[in-house]
């Protein structure tokens, strides 16, 4: 069983050269309230933002990846649509 990223607040970025986590369904914590916050900024999610990687968000990340023509496998967030998405919403990080 997968464990869900436990990143707090303060350490969401990982330091220089250290790989972000790699997010999917059934995982929760903040790193998902803010891929949560980031595709709704874009107007691509509708739902809640209440950490948990649900249905819902597993479809807008899709719709958000095919769209920006992101490499990662559709309904993952790795490190192409981090990095996309991250530098269509600089200020929410």
């Amino acid at each position: 069983m997968r464990k869900p990223p436990t990143a707090g607040p303060s350490e969401q970025r990982p330091p220089e050269g250290v790989t972000a986590a790699v997010l999917r369904r059934g995982d929760s914590g903040p790193e998902v309230t803010e891929l949560e916050a980031r595709l709704r900024a874009v107007g691509i999610y509708p739902g809640r933002e209440d950490g948990r990687f649900d249905r819902t968000l597993q479809y807008a990340l899709t719709t958000y990846q095919v769209t920006r023509g992101a490499s990662d496998e559709h309904g993952v967030y790795g490190a192409d649509t981090r990095t996309k998405l991250e530098g269509e919403t600089p200020q929410l990080g």
